[in-house]
This record gives C-alpha cells, structure tokens and sequence, in this order.
C-alpha cells in the first residue's frame, strides 16, 4: 500500500487535480468489474490497478479541496474524507451481518456495492469546475474566466482578490519540490513532521486493538455472536455521526484545539481500559469496558477520523504538496503495518497494560500539537508558512525561492 501512493506524486505534477481525481476513480471501476468477473488469472495487475486507484482518490481528495474551496469551510469539505471512508466501514460493517450479505451465497455481491459509488464518482466528476490555481498557473490570461467560474462555483466571495492572492502563490511556488528539497527548509521541514505526527497519533492510538478486541467484550458481557456483530455495527454507527458532526465544528473549533482534546480524550480512555481489563474475572468490568469502547469511537470520530486527511495538505504550499502528502500517507500505513504486528507481541510482554503504551504515544503527539502545530482554520498558504516559521528571506523579488531554482538548474 505505501507504493501506491508514491506513484501519486509523479501524477499530481502530470495532470490536474480534477482530471487526476477521475483516473483514479476509473481504475477502481475497472478493477471492480474485473473482480466481480472473476478475471483473476492476473491477480497483481488487479492489485495495482485497486491501489493505483485507491492511492490516488485517498491522497488527492483533501488536495482538490484545499485549492478550490473557500477558506471559511475548508475544513468541513476536508473533513469530508474522513467521514466518507467512515461511512465506508459503517456500510460494510451492515451489509456484512449474516442476515444480509454476510454469507457464503451472497458475499460476491458486495463487489457490486463497492462499484457503485465509483460510477457515481465517474457521472459527477466532469460537472465539477477545475481548481483556479491550476488553471491560473497553465494561462492566466486565457483561463481567468474558467477560473472565475470555478470560484462561483463554490460560491467565494471576493473572486478578484483571490485571484490575485492565487497569482501571489503560484509565483511563489513556480517550482515544486521534492522531498529532499523540502527537508533542507526548516518550515517545510517542521510541516512535515506535524502532519506525520498527525498520523501517528491516529495509528497508534489503540484504535486497530479496541477493535479487535471489541466482539470479544460483547461475547464476554453475555451477547450472542450474532449480537454481538450488531455491537460492532453500533460502535460504526457512532463512529461516523461523530465523523458527520466534526465536519461542522471542525471551522468553530480549529485543527489544533480538536486534535489536543481528542487525543488527550483517547489517551484517558486506553488507561481505562487497561484498569478495566485487570479485572476482567469480573462481570461488572466487561460491562464497563463496552461502555468505554464505544465512548472512545466516539471520540476518536470527533477529530482522529477526519483531520489527519486533510490537515497535510493544509502545512504545505502547493510547490510541496505533492511530495508531502505522499511522505504523510506512507507514513500512515508503515505505521498501520507496524501496529498490526507489533499490538502481539506487546501484549505477550505486557498483557492488559499494553494499552498504557498507546495512551503514552498519545500524549506525546499531545504536547507535540501544543507546543508546535499552528491553527491553520481559516488561514491561506501564505499565513501557513509565516506560522511554520517562514520568514521570506529566501526568496527574491518576484516571490520565488531561490535556493530551490539553483537546486532545479
């Protein structure tokens, strides 16, 4: 999976962000109608066209977003990502109970259901304006009255300023960066880091175990099996209105403030469920522990669902923002590989009081946030990068950054 989104990179800088959105959602249909036609004699041209596709959407939505919305919802249509994906796993966690398509006839029948959203993708696509900044950056003579209308589209106000606020970035960002380039600039540097700590935070924080270990609570409080599958339907359930509600407060309350409470919230929570689980000879405990299982989906909906999808495209300007939310999300899954496999062998070692490991991590991210991330709602690239610690002195009078021309000749 991480190789699939390296490959987003290369086609961020060769096509637009609208056109990219679409190649990629074509490649899940194809790859759909390839499963579900049982054409598998190729099984790893499947899996790449699947990540290839999943690679890009996943990685291009918040981008498309950060550069064609208005900065006063920015965050609610960032946040739509995370809510979508939650949805996503709400939906399947339904269709799966062994009443609908959870058995051994009707389960091919869910390919079908994962291939709807993506021909509705395909509909959509063309009708949706394409972002001004690339329309501005390819002609801006002749693309102003395209970018205009992509503007009202979203209905910004002030459409002759931002134009001219676009024209200002993509002077500053005539040439993009790599990641090595962007390592050596302390506040693309800094950028980097607090998003991948972004997702860090989300990772590891006991999410993937309290899951796992989640029916095995309902079991033990004295459910069915098959009750205690609608248990985890409920807890996707709350996960996503959580997802649906930080969508809306996200512009109120900010990036930073949502990410120090939740995680704050989710560190208390894995220490109270490794309290709970030393007592769990006793009936009274397993009850207790499904009451913070489902209090932590909650929280967990509230901000780590949703922020660590858009908040890298957010830290860094457009001439970096491709090589960074491919670093970012190659980061997350080497760190969902890593908790997979290492939530084992802790819990060998340290049985129930492995989740105080978790709580730990969470309070680090914690402070990190605190001390270091700055509040990106309702700020443009420029306000960014001056709270990074940007301070121009690189750049010449035209706006653009000289050290990375030198580097580019």
């Amino acid at each position: 999976s991480p190789f699939y989104h390296v490959q987003f990179v290369f086609w961020l800088q060769k096509l637009a962000a609208k056109r990219e959105l679409c190649l990629g959602r074509k490649e899940n249909y194809v790859h759909k109608l390839q499963e579900q036609g049982k054409t598998m004699k190729n099984s790893h041209n499947v899996h790449y066209k699947r990540g290839f596709g999943y690679g890009i959407s996943i990685c291009l939505q918040p981008t498309y977003f950060a550069e064609v919305c208005d900065k006063s919802y920015s965050g609610f249509l960032g946040a739509i990502t995370g809510m979508v994906i939650e949805f996503g796993f709400t939906l399947g966690a339904i269709l799966a109970l062994p009443d609908l398509l959870g058995t051994t006839v009707f389960w091919p029948w869910l390919h079908f259901v994962e291939l709807s959203p993506n021909i509705l993708a395909l509909i959509l696509l063309p009708f949706l304006p394409e972002s001004p900044k690339f329309l501005m950056a390819e002609n801006p003579i002749l693309n102003r009255k395209l970018a205009v209308r992509s503007m009202q589209f979203f209905e910004r106000q002030n459409i002759d300023g931002q134009l001219e606020k676009v024209l200002q970035e993509i002077e500053t960002e005539k040439v993009s960066l790599s990641l090595r380039q962007m390592l050596n600039k302390p506040y693309l540097r800094r950028g980097l880091f607090l998003a991948s700590v972004v997702q860090v935070a989300i990772v590891f924080s006991g999410v993937l175990p309290i899951a796992y270990y989640s029916t095995r609570l309902f079991i033990k409080a004295g459910a069915s099996k098959p009750l205690a599958a609608y248990g985890t339907v409920l807890m996707s359930l709350l996960c996503f209105n959580s997802a649906l509600i930080s969508c809306f407060i996200l512009d109120k309350i900010g990036r930073k403030s949502i990410m120090i409470l939740t995680c704050t919230a989710l560190a208390a929570l894995n220490v109270a469920f490794s309290i709970l689980s030393t007592f769990h000879s006793q009936a009274w405990s397993s009850y207790l522990s499904i009451v913070v299982v489902n209090l932590f989906f909650v929280i967990y909906g509230l901000g780590p669902s949703t922020v660590p999808w858009f908040i890298a495209a957010e830290l860094m300007p457009q001439k970096a923002r491709s090589s960074g939310i491919m670093f970012v999300m190659v980061v997350q899954w080497i760190g969902l590989i890593c908790s997979f496999f290492i939530y084992d062998a802790l819990d060998r070692v340290l049985h129930e009081w492995t989740f105080l490991i978790y709580a730990l991590i969470l309070l680090s991210c914690t402070f990190c946030f605190w001390k270091m991330m700055p509040e990106t709602r309702g700020k443009d690239a420029v306000e960014i990068m001056k709270s990074l610690g940007f301070d121009g002195s690189n750049f010449d009078d035209n706006g653009r950054d000289s050290e990375t021309i030198t580097s580019s000749m």
